[in-house]
């Protein structure tokens, strides 16, 4: 990494610290090609700001015993923010992103922009009056949020499905850094939630990730070499329309038939309402189960079509469906596994993630501890 900036060397050498219990220098400089004099310094910075702390000692290696550094968790607080077409959910979390409080909301008729705003900040008040935070050290909110919109702009466009008015088109990071007077970003939510999954993972950072979230929509979002993929504009659900039959429901595309959203998500299931047809399923019932495992063989055909093109080491699945029980989420699994083409003996691991349900949130957490601007 000798080509990073002063600022980008500093950054990366924090989140490294971030993302440990404890590191040497001997550590860092395994990781980072800065000279001895350079490292330092960088070190000397960071316990300056007061984002990292010294805490005592390694065991030798036939010298003297190196320094161990840690993150400073009480240096400020970050805040995520979930919104998604059914409920929208917060947390506010240390430097450590450890969850300290979380709330969550129906996304119902009256829930437009103008009221969520207004509850996020009443929220917050409150958390941080209850944890005796001084407003001062909170240091931004991260948003994920469903499609589509422009992380540059902070916009989001032309989105569909809520059930309140005014969803469409509207400057919502503008609108809550005027609401709240501290610093905004706004990221699509499954990118959120694959960036807190891949934190989440610690040791095991693997470089080449996709995530696939199944409930209202089908939403997914990819790493490779550590990084989100991103194409000229917001592409969270294009997984959704992927053509699995070339005949098929047609979606709400009049020019559309058999893409995998009509054959995948609630909208394929809902003959009644979700929580009705969990609690059919659980109880057995053998219509609603074979509506649920087709759905997850649908999804299987989908994920091998993905895995054959980019080849992840890694696969989250989340979503109300994923999670509506262990067979759907072996039936996908097992579908796209024998669909997988490989003859190198290259197989992709599967999880349900770490974070699950608090994935965006506390991934849209990390995004805001990534933008500290040092």
């Amino acid at each position: 990494m000798s080509t990073l900036t002063p600022s980008a060397a500093k950054q990366a050498v924090f989140e490294a610290i971030a993302r440990s219990v404890k590191l040497s220098k001997l550590e860092l400089h395994r990781s980072f090609s800065l000279t001895g004099s350079s490292m330092a310094r960088v070190l000397d910075e960071l316990i300056a700001h007061g984002l990292i702390r010294e805490n005592g000692y390694g065991p030798s290696t036939g010298g003297r015993r190196p320094i161990l550094y840690e993150l400073n968790p009480e240096y400020g607080y970050l805040l995520g923010l979930e919104v998604s077409r059914t409920y929208s959910a917060i947390g506010l979390f240390d430097m450590a992103l450890q969850p300290l409080a979380s709330h969550k909301w129906n996304m119902d008729e009256s829930m437009n922009p103008g009221a969520l705003i207004t509850a996020v900040k009443r929220w917050i008040g409150r958390a941080i009056s209850r944890l005796s935070i001084p407003r001062e050290k909170l240091i931004g909110l991260g948003i994920g949020s469903v499609g589509p919109l422009d992380r540059d702009s902070g916009m989001l466009l032309n989105t569909n499905h809520f059930h309140a008015q005014g969803w469409k088109n509207i400057p919502l990071r503008s609108m809550m850094e005027e609401a709240l007077g501290i610093k905004v970003v706004l990221e699509s939510g499954a990118s959120a939630a694959l960036i807190g999954e891949h934190w989440s993972l610690k040791e095991e950072m693997p470089d080449h990730m996709l995530y696939v979230h199944v409930g209202a929509g089908i939403r997914s979002a990819m790493m490779s070499d550590g990084r989100i993929v991103r194409g000229a504009a917001d592409m969270e659900e294009s997984i959704g329309g992927m053509i699995i039959q070339s005949s098929g429901p047609t979606s709400d595309s009049p020019q559309t038939f058999g893409i995998l959203k009509d054959f995948v998500t609630l909208k394929a299931l809902e003959k009644a309402d979700f929580p009705t047809l969990l609690q059919s399923l659980q109880n057995n019932d053998p219509h609603i189960e074979q509506l649920f495992m087709q759905s997850a063989n649908y999804l299987g055909i989908g994920l091998a079509n993905i895995i054959n093109m980019v080849h992840p080491e890694k696969i989250i699945l989340g979503g109300p469906l994923v999670h509506s029980s262990s067979r759907y989420y072996e039936t996908a699994i097992a579908t796209a596994v024998s669909h997988i083409y490989s003859d190198s003996g290259y197989r992709p691991r599967f999880s349900q993630g770490q974070l699950k349900e608090q994935a965006v949130a506390a991934g849209a957490a990390v995004i805001m501890l990534k933008e500290l601007g040092l």
